[in-house]
């Protein structure tokens, strides 16, 4: 049972609605009322040509809390639910098409499971009302996404959902047509959120008509898919793979020492996004950064120090080098050539970089500023230093 009041946007794409939209923003603001006291409607119009346009902005002059973006031009389903989501401001974010086959009482269900373990709610059909066809078709595509995919999710393609707008600090959404709701739901599953499922009601369409259901969108639609499973699994299988077995997995030997282990999101369209917070992921405040680059001399020798109150976390962004570590008693080397893991290098702890490859960037996080009087730089003056301590 949901116990907290969030405030909530909720919005609708719409592409020739007229008949239904207006219906629709009633409805949610009747709905919203009785859930929160801060929300907001939006509706985003994506290019719309029976008269959707006039009638939302006779809305507008009515209700206060209702935005509406106007796309020049079509973009599509995804893009008009991307912009719905950059759109919204609220603590959760409710979404539902505009062409009202699902009733938006039935938010109330959604929210009510909405707990602070939960990152999405979605709903399922209970039972869907459309042609026979249609039925079919549906069943098909949601049996070979879930093989394609690998997702546990029942209905991928039930646009009844309540989602955290956090999420979408880390979730990056690219695709402009229907296949955005699997786009969504595999990089929300790839993220580990945290979901629960609700069914709901669906309905006869009243007005309007699908765009869906013609052969050469449909035709567009499988090959998209295909783009899309060979950049969201097939990419992202080889990386996950590529991370196994690294020795960053294996038992840090030496005293104050460690691995860390930065967030990071995969988009192998436009490459990887590597996330560390100040302690959050890095376990101090961060002072000073540094790095070390133009590694050119594969035989070159560095750091060959500890310190006395410095603590440090070493990561190789680029390339590769060898780390050593010795706390006086135990010795540990380390092949670093992986961007995602970092290695504490904290205090009374000799450490020393080798064999570096010509592309090598090394970045160094540390706690505090630079002090000379820190360092200890003569190996024997580190053994009677920790061993008086």
């Amino acid at each position: 049972m949901n116990d907290k009041k969030y405030s909530i946007s909720a919005f609708f794409p719409c592409y020739n609605d007229k008949g239904t939209i207006g219906k629709l923003v009633e409805g949610i603001t009747e709905e919203l009322r009785k859930l929160t006291d801060n929300f907001e409607v939006i509706v985003i119009d994506d290019g719309s040509t029976d008269g959707s346009r006039d009638l939302l902005r006779k809305l507008q002059k009515k209700y206060d809390f209702l935005k509406v973006v106007f796309h020049k031009q079509n973009q599509g389903y995804g893009g008009a639910l991307q912009s719905g989501f950059r759109t919204a401001s609220k603590d959760l974010i409710f979404y539902t098409d505009g062409d009202a086959q699902y009733d938006v009482k039935e938010l109330s269900l959604l929210y009510e499971k909405m707990t602070e373990n939960i990152d999405f709610v979605n709903g399922f059909k209970i039972k869907r009302h459309d042609p026979w066809y249609r039925i079919v078709i549906g069943k098909i595509y949601h049996w070979i996404m879930k093989l394609m995919f690998g997702f546990k999710i029942r209905d991928v393609d039930c646009d009844f959902r309540l989602i955290r707008r956090s999420v979408f600090d880390k979730i990056d959404l690219r695709r402009k047509t229907g296949v955005i709701c699997v786009e969504m739901i595999t990089k929300f599953h790839q993220a580990k959120l945290r979901f629960v499922e609700v069914g709901v009601n669906h309905y006869d369409r009243t007005y309007g008509y699908s765009q869906f259901f013609n052969f050469s969108r449909l035709l567009r639609t499988f090959i998209d898919l295909f783009k899309l499973w060979w950049e969201i699994i097939l990419l992202h299988s080889i990386k996950e793979r590529s991370l196994k077995g690294i020795n960053y997995d294996k038992k840090i030997e030496v005293k104050n020492s460690g691995v860390i282990r930065l967030q990071f999101y995969n988009d192998f369209s436009d490459g990887n996004l590597v996330i560390g917070e100040s302690e959050k992921s890095v376990p101090f405040e961060i002072k000073r950064i540094y790095y070390i680059n133009n590694l050119f001399n594969s035989d070159a020798i560095r750091g060959e120090h500890a310190h006395k109150k410095l603590k440090q976390i070493i990561f190789c962004i680029n390339g590769s080098f060898i780390l050593s570590l010795d706390d006086g008693i135990n010795k540990q080397k380390i092949t670093m050539d992986n961007p995602y893991y970092g290695i504490k290098l904290y205090t009374k702890l000799w450490h020393t970089m080798t064999n570096f490859s010509k592309d090598c960037v090394i970045l160094v996080l540390a706690n505090d500023y630079y002090k000379e009087d820190d360092y200890i730089r003569d190996y024997d003056k580190f053994l009677e230093y920790i061993n008086k301590k």
